[in-house]
């Protein structure tokens, strides 16, 4: 039994680590602007993952879409001056 259990938890834990490593490569591809970066493939268990980060690659897509409109954390924030349009 403790054998098959330390099977168990060490392919779950390999399992892990890939799904890290994967997102560490589609994080930085992103970061680099490759609006086609996924997570398609993960296991299941990781669905809510994959399709979060569809989500960012989405709102990338569209905020390039729109002359690369940058309102993320990364934007300046508005000054007054530059309110009135």
């Amino acid at each position: 039994m403790d054998i098959a259990l330390a099977a168990y938890f060490e392919a779950e834990q390999a399992g892990c680590r890939a799904v890290i490593e994967r997102c560490g490569v589609v994080f930085d591809e992103m970061a680099k602007r490759d609006l086609t970066a996924s997570l398609d493939g993960l296991p299941t268990k990781y669905q809510t993952l994959a399709d979060g980060v569809e989500a960012m690659g989405g709102i990338e897509r569209a905020q390039a879409g729109c002359g690369g409109l940058d309102a993320g954390p990364r934007s300046r924030p508005l000054s007054p001056d530059r309110l009135d349009g």
